[in-house]
């Protein structure tokens, strides 16, 4: 009697799950090539930027990945079932800090995997400029974000002065044009950790 009565309470509790619906969890993941968008960098690498009358100091202060491929249904942070969310989407960022002027800008390098196609997602901000959601093909090797173009200066706050920057994939933040039409150059690439 004991043992149909645990029988009993164990089929209850499964159609208990496939009524509420299994735990299910959507995911995507970055491929390597995909997240060579942020593998040149590392935590405190430093940067030098150059233009005639300046040099620019960007440092990088942290870069996180969120990549599973496999994810419990114990883990609620990465795609918590119970109150309904069922997916999870795997991203990339790598935040900076650049010192122009006597002044540090935050900036950040954001990309994720969506679901809708195999292309990746970016968003970039430097010094008050935001960019719109860009859409990167497996084959693309650069992004370019113009003000008025993909990209929109913030409101009620300090700005920097940018008009563009180009972000390489295999080499990151490459050049900065301000407004005045100045540019500023990479001239020194970070040292490898190893």
């Amino acid at each position: 009697m004991k043992l149909f009565i645990n029988i009993l309470l164990i089929g209850i509790v499964a159609i208990g799950f496939v009524s509420c619906g299994l735990p299910y969890c959507k995911k995507t993941h970055l491929s390597d090539s995909e997240l060579e968008w942020i593998a040149s960098y590392h935590v405190n690498d430093t940067l030098l930027f150059h233009n005639q009358r300046s040099t620019d100091t960007m440092v990088i202060t942290a870069i996180q990945v969120s990549n599973k491929q496999h994810i419990s249904i114990f883990d609620l942070k990465s795609c918590n079932w119970l109150e309904g969310q069922n997916e999870y989407k795997a991203n990339a960022s790598v935040d900076f800090k650049l010192k122009h002027k006597d002044t540090w800008w935050e900036g950040l390098f954001f990309i994720e995997k969506r679901f809708k196609d195999s292309n990746i997602v970016a968003m970039l901000t430097l010094g008050g400029l935001y960019s719109k959601d860009i859409s990167i093909s497996p084959n693309e090797k650069k992004i370019i974000v113009v003000e008025g173009v993909n990209a929109e200066n913030g409101v009620n706050q300090k700005l920097m002065g940018i008009h563009s920057f180009i972000w390489e994939k295999k080499r990151g933040l490459m050049s900065i044009t301000l407004k005045d039409r100045s540019m500023m150059v990479m001239v020194r690439e970070p040292l490898d950790n190893k």
